[in-house]
C-alpha cells in the first residue's frame, strides 16, 4: 500500500500540502481512500503519510469520523450493553450516561476525546456534580468513569479509537466506607421483631443462608431437599423500568448448593402449609407454574424494590435505620468465620467469585481466630523462661 504527496495552491497564494491513500477495498468491496491537507511543507507531509501507512498495516488505523461522544454511547449502550450484560445493569449505565456523560462531554467528537477533558469532567462532577449542585461522591465518579472506560475499550476493538483515553487517567481516591455489620443480638433483634410480619420469611433466610434479595425472591420449592437439608441457589429476580420482573443467572453466573439449618427448616415447612392454604383459595388463578417460595398470596413474584422499602420501614421503627436486607448477610458471614468456618466454605456459600473477595470484606471477623492462635502457642510452648541477668 503507497501514498502520494501533492501542493495546493490557493487563490490567495498560500501553499499547503496533502496526502492520499489508496487502501485495500473493504470486506464490501467499497474502495478506502484515506486523505489528509493543512501541512505546511512537503517534509510533514511525507512524515505524516509514513505514519498512516504503518498504522494501517499494523492494524491500528481507524477511519476519521465526527462522531460525537453521545452518539458512539448510545451505539454502545444499544448494540452491546443490552445484549452482553443484565439489565439492572445497561440501566444503570444509561442512567450515568444521560445525567452525567453526556450533558457535560457528549457534544466532544469521539476520536478527539483526551484524558485531560475526561479528568475535568471528574473534577466538575466532584465539586457540583450531585443534586442540587452539590458535590458527587468518589464512588459514583468512579462508576461514571467504569462506564466510560468499558465503552473506550470497545471503541478500540471495534476500530473507532487507537487507544483508549480513560486508561490514562487519575481518579479521585475512593473513601472508605465500613460495612454495617449486624452483631448477633442486632440480628437476634431483628428477626424476633420481624415474626408477626411477612418480611419475616425472607430476613430469616438471609440470615441464615447470606443469599441475596433476588436470590431468596426467586427460590423455588424444587431448589430446596428437605431430605438432605441442601438449598440450590440457580436464578436471581430481578426488576427493570424496561423490562419490569425477570428470572436471571445469579452475580456468580453459576448455580451454588449448601447445607440448611434445621431452625431454617421448620420454619420453610411452616410456611409451605399456610401457602397451601393460599393455593386452595386462589385456586386456577394461583401461579404455582412459578413455584416461588416467597410470593405474593396469588403465587406472583413480588417486586424486590417494595419488599426492601417494607423492610427498611420496619428496621426503622425498631432503631436500626441503616441495616437493610443486606446487612444480614453480612451478619451471616462474620458470623460464621468468627466460630471458625473455612473461608472458602463461606466464600463458596457467598457465591463470591473469588476467596479474595470474602477476606477484603470480612477481615475483621478473624480477630477471634488471631487471638486463638496466641493462645495455642502458649498451650503448646508453655511460659517461656524469663532469661537470667548476667551480672
Amino acid at each position: 500500500m503507497k501514498g502520494t504527496v501533492r501542493k495546493r495552491k490557493y487563490r490567495s497564494g498560500r501553499i499547503s500540502w496533502a496526502y492520499e491513500i489508496d487502501c485495500p477495498r473493504d470486506q464490501v468491496e467499497e474502495r478506502v481512500r484515506i486523505t489528509r491537507s493543512g501541512f505546511r511543507t512537503q517534509g510533514e507531509a511525507l512524515e505524516a503519510l509514513s505514519k498512516e501507512v504503518a498504522s494501517y498495516s499494523e492494524g491500528r488505523y481507524v477511519r476519521r469520523s465526527r462522531q460525537t461522544l453521545a452518539q458512539y454511547l448510545e451505539t454502545w449502550l444499544t448494540e452491546h450493553a443490552d445484549s452482553n450484560l443484565v439489565g439492572k445493569t445497561t440501566e444503570r449505565y444509561r442512567e450515568l450516561v444521560e445525567k452525567y456523560i453526556a450533558p457535560r462531554i457528549g457534544h466532544i467528537p469521539l476520536q478527539e476525546l483526551d484524558p485531560f477533558q475526561l479528568e475535568r469532567m471528574y473534577a466538575d462532577l466532584r465539586k457540583k456534580g450531585g443534586l442540587r449542585g452539590k458535590p458527587l461522591s468518589p464512588r459514583t465518579v468512579q462508576q461514571i468513569h467504569a462506564v466510560i472506560n468499558s465503552a473506550l475499550n470497545r471503541a478500540v476493538r471495534w476500530k473507532q479509537l487507537v487507544v483508549n483515553p480513560a486508561k490514562a487517567c487519575e481518579l479521585p481516591k475512593r473513601e472508605h466506607r465500613d460495612v454495617i455489620m449486624p452483631d448477633e443480638s442486632d440480628t437476634k433483634l431483628i428477626l424476633e421483631s420481624l415474626k408477626s410480619t411477612e418480611l419475616y420469611l425472607v430476613a430469616l433466610i438471609a440470615a441464615h443462608t447470606g443469599m441475596r434479595r433476588g436470590e431468596i425472591l426467586a427460590l423455588a420449592w424444587a431448589c430446596i431437599d428437605f431430605d438432605a437439608n441442601v438449598m440450590k441457589v440457580s436464578r436471581s429476580l430481578q426488576e427493570t423500568r424496561a423490562g419490569g420482573l425477570k428470572f436471571k443467572t445469579p452475580k456468580s453466573r453459576k448455580p451454588r448448593e449448601f447445607p440448611f439449618s434445621s431452625v431454617l427448616r421448620n420454619a420453610l415447612l411452616a410456611h409451605r402449609t399456610r401457602q397451601e392454604a393460599n393455593r386452595q383459595l386462589f385456586g386456577p388463578d394461583y401461579r404455582a407454574e412459578l413455584d416461588l417460595v416467597v410470593c405474593e398470596a396469588n403465587g406472583a413474584a413480588i417486586h424486590p424494590d417494595r419488599f426492601s422499602s417494607a423492610y427498611c420501614r420496619h428496621i426503622k421503627k425498631i432503631g436500626k435505620r441503616g441495616m437493610s436486607l443486606h446487612t444480614l448477610r453480612h451478619s451471616h458471614a462474620s458470623t460464621l468465620l468468627a466460630n471458625g468456618v473455612p473461608v472458602t466454605a463461606v466464600s463458596k456459600r457467598l457465591g463470591h467469585a473469588q476467596v479474595s473477595t470474602t477476606l477484603n470484606i470480612y477481615s475483621h471477623a478473624f480477630s477471634r481466630d488471631e487471638l486463638r492462635a496466641a493462645e495455642v502457642m502458649d498451650q503448646v510452648y508453655g511460659e517461656s523462661e524469663q532469661p537470667k541477668l548476667i551480672q
